[in-house]
């Protein structure tokens, strides 16, 4: 597999959690977790992966759509079921870091490998030009209506997921200062 197909599966994951398709799992989901935690999770190891530091929670709720307050209840969870564990940082105690424990790290694995199941199908059944056509359409789309709502025609609205977290894009009337601050102190965008 190529590094431009891992890329564009990276764009698909990213898509797919955008547009909510969180209610469809494999039949062989990981036992004890929601789709969502089973998302959270996943989303930890890669950016701890890509980006070399263990994230804060401003970078999950960006990665995964859920809104700050519903991915705090599913963070709970997950320290409650011993998969992850959180660490204030000494200079800023506003700032969280969440890491993976063993038991973490092995659920997230198998997330990714029920995940990269799906893509593998996906891209049997549209062939990878398709994928890549799918892809560039989905940011097409996605575009029009970010245009929409920085115009003020159009809203963002939270909406009840299948388990019962409240999932949300982030948008405001400030929408890209809004992101770009919170990118740069490592906090939760405006909610």
């Amino acid at each position: 597999m190529s590094e431009s197909f891992q890329a564009l599966e990276a764009e698909l994951h990213d898509m797919f959690g955008m547009f909510k398709y969180g209610h469809i799992v494999p039949k062989d989901a990981i036992e004890g977790l929601t789709p969502t935690e089973g998302t959270v999770l996943m989303q930890i190891a890669r950016f701890t992966a890509h980006a070399g530091r263990a994230p804060r929670v401003g970078d999950v709720v960006r990665s995964t759509h859920v809104s700050p307050s519903a991915l705090s209840q599913q963070l709970r969870s997950l320290e409650d079921k011993g998969l992850i564990s959180r660490e204030r940082d000494e200079d800023d105690s506003r700032k969280v870091s969440l890491h993976l424990t063993d038991a973490g790290s092995a659920a997230a694995k198998e997330g990714m490998y029920f995940f990269r199941t799906i893509i593998d199908a996906l891209e049997e059944h549209l062939g990878e030009d398709d994928l890549r056509e799918l892809v560039r359409i989905l940011k097409r789309i996605d575009e029009f209506f970010r245009q929409q709502i920085e115009e003020g025609s159009m809203v963002e609205q939270p909406h009840e997921s299948p388990e019962g977290s409240i999932h949300r894009n982030h948008a405001c009337s400030k929408a890209s200062s809004c992101r770009k601050d919170a990118d740069e102190k490592g906090d939760v965008p405006c909610a």
